[in-house]
């Protein structure tokens, strides 16, 4: 039970969720090392569920964010020292290098949203289609 209610947790949800189509990995780490969290969830979606993840993660497209006041930190993020050709198509890339074996292959044309402030120390994307939505986030601070 304690790992669905993190789950709730990280997506800003009022209830667990069922278990149900759920799978996630959840590491959490601090020590020596500083903290070091790798996150991984993948759960059945509503049209509704969608929206208040949205609201709750403060999330934006690739695009908007590459645009935005974080834009040189989230592009360093999603393609490093190299110019990326298309946003979308890196952030594609980046999440698919990123996920988990459990979680849905991303791809241009479905929605990816990330964490508005997202950079390489911190950051959560989000991919999936309406009845799916898959989270990845990472954080070492």
């Amino acid at each position: 039970m304690r790992g669905l209610n993190r789950v709730a947790q990280l997506l800003g949800l009022s209830t667990p969720p069922p278990i149900q189509d759920l799978y996630f990995d959840l590491h959490f780490s601090s020590g020596g090392i500083g903290v070091y969290d790798n996150l991984a969830i993948s759960i059945p979606a509503t049209k509704e569920l969608w929206e208040s993840v949205r609201a709750f993660l403060n999330v934006s497209t690739p695009q908007q964010i590459a645009d935005g006041e974080w834009g040189e930190d989230f592009i360093w993020l999603i393609a490093g020292e190299e110019a990326p050709g298309s946003i979308e198509e890196a952030a594609e890339a980046f999440i698919n290098e990123e996920r988990s074996e459990f979680q849905s292959t991303c791809r241009v044309g479905q929605t990816i949203l990330f964490q508005v402030e997202s950079n390489v120390n911190d950051w959560i994307g989000l991919w999936g289609t309406t009845d799916r939505l898959n989270y990845l986030g990472f954080s070492q601070g």
